[in-house]
């Protein structure tokens, strides 16, 4: 009995097996050890090690669950064995084929891509995509914050737009019942009486409601008569104010929405389901976070990259009808230095963006196009848009397949669309020498740890050219089954058999 029980503390004993090509086999294998399973074709090594071995294993975890999970598991048949014993929960990595899910990449498969979403949740800062300016929510203390920064005896104003719903009689008349009495005019600064203005003729792009205006003094009693202004402004400004700084002629603007104060664009707050392509609120709506979409195939359009603008890479614009088009194009490159006799591909992004967009007389290749499906009611222009149809890379995402909103969050000045693309050695170096501050390190310090562990695992088994945006199923077998194997190390598993098919 004691010889019993010291064989299950340090084996998997297997008697009696007799599946398969397997006649009656008995073997112990040591707990801890890396055991390798060899033989001919046709020998039994799948059989002992994965219709035994593994399925007994998993048999069993499964019977220790209760009646209702058991349910949603497949029923599993119990191997043809005489006993196992010493066996711990198993995990099969198997050589199966991968699935051919277009959602499913690198990233989602290692659970990276979760990683780096919940990272860029927690402490990603957006900015506008238009100015640059950093995306924040304001509030009254953060701005007085912001005008106590200014000098003493410098003469400040607290504004607040018009609202863009409302009628102007209509609104002045709710200011004058909320006891405002004066404009200010943007471009003068000048203060004009609502009463000696005709109201009819206000526009409101010109003038800003004067709430305040005080020579700034840092005394307790000038601090408190800010701080209810301000409070005022954005109540009545439905959360919007303007800070001007008469002395200086500076102009501030504040929003308590999330968005950009000079463009007025507004930006979904990151949080980890924003950066999610798999779910409505993060993915792009134009591709729904595939990537991809039916339209105009760049390939077929600019077949040969080598050829210069001259030599004819536009292939849509070599036939004698639309050779006008390529005309126009000339003297908008050489406007816009252009170099129309290298190759296209030497052309940097700005210029790329002019031959497809378009400038001046130059109607560009998009506009070329859409002046095609505008007129597809004839045969001619449905047949000549056909050849140049195919699935491409989504314009609206560049196809990283997430919203404006995700794309514009950054870290370290890298956005997830940038990181996804870049090789996993490259990607571990940028996640060790991240650069943050004591709030951002407390708040992401267990993401990262996380981040380096699994990145590690996927670098030291040979996978460090990889990308997370590569998808899963133009994977090889061998990198797949190593993928599936960083993904089960990842867990961080005690006391697990790990049951691999011809590992490489």
């Amino acid at each position: 009995m004691n010889k019993e029980n010291d064989i299950r503390k340090k084996y998997i004993s297997v008697k009696g097996a007799r599946l398969h090509n397997l006649k009656n086999i008995e073997v112990n294998i040591p707990h801890n050890k890396i055991t390798v399973i060899t033989g001919v074709s046709g020998s039994g090594k799948s059989t002992l090690a994965f219709d035994t071995i593994y399925a007994e294993g998993q048999r069993r975890f499964v019977e220790s669950l209760s009646s209702y999970a058991r349910q949603f598991w497949e029923r599993m048949a119990k191997p043809e064995v005489d006993s196992v014993t010493g066996i711990p929960p198993a995990i099969a990595i198997e050589q199966k084929p991968t699935a051919r899910n277009p959602r499913s990449t690198v990233g989602t498969t290692t659970e990276i891509y979760d990683y780096l979403r919940l990272l860029f949740g927690r402490i990603g800062k957006t900015y506008c995509k238009d100015c640059g300016q950093l995306v924040k929510r304001d509030s009254p203390s953060s701005v007085v914050e912001e005008v106590l920064k200014f000098n003493d005896d410098d003469i400040v104003y607290v504004t607040f737009p018009f609202s863009r719903q409302m009628e102007v009689t209509e609104e002045i008349e709710k200011f004058k019942e909320s006891g405002f009495f004066r404009l200010l005019k943007k471009d003068t600064n000048e203060i004009i009486s609502i009463d000696e203005i005709d109201v009819s003729e206000i526009e409101k792009n010109e003038y800003l409601i004067l709430a305040d205006r005080f020579k700034l003094q840092k005394d307790k009693e000038t601090i408190t008569r800010i701080t209810d202004s301000i409070e005022l402004a954005f109540r009545v400004g439905n959360g919007k104010i303007e800070i001007r700084n008469i002395t200086k002629n500076e102009n501030k603007k504040f929003s308590k929405e999330y968005e950009c104060t000079n463009c007025d664009i507004p930006y979904f707050e990151p949080e980890p389901r924003l950066f999610a392509f798999n779910n409505p609120y993060g993915a792009c709506p134009h591709c729904q976070g595939f990537g991809r979409t039916m339209g105009i195939d760049e390939d077929l359009v600019i077949p040969d990259k080598t050829r210069s603008i001259r030599k004819g890479a536009i292939h849509p614009f070599n036939t004698e009808s639309n050779a006008k088009h390529l005309r126009a194009l000339i003297k908008v490159a050489t406007k816009n230095s252009i170099p129309v006799d290298e190759p296209i591909s030497s052309l940097s992004k700005k210029q790329l963006e002019i031959v497809w967009d378009g400038a001046g007389d130059y109607i560009g290749i998009n506009g070329f196009f859409k002046y095609l499906e505008d007129n597809s009611y004839k045969m001619h222009y449905r047949i000549l848009m056909s050849r140049y149809r195919g699935y491409t890379k989504c314009r609206a995402c560049d196809g990283s397949r997430i919203r404006t909103s995700a794309r514009q969050v950054f870290i370290n000045g890298k956005n997830i669309p940038e990181l996804i693309e870049l090789p996993l050695n490259q990607l571990l170096e940028f996640i060790k020498n991240l650069k943050l501050n004591s709030y951002e390190t407390e708040m992401s310090g267990q993401i990262v740890r996380e981040l380096n562990w699994r990145l590690s695992l996927l670098v030291e088994i040979g996978l460090e050219y990889l990308t997370l945006s590569r998808l899963t199923h133009t994977l090889s077998g061998g990198e797949a089954q190593r993928i599936n194997l960083s993904t089960a190390l990842g867990s961080s598993l005690v006391g697990t058999l790990y049951v691999l098919d011809e590992p490489s």
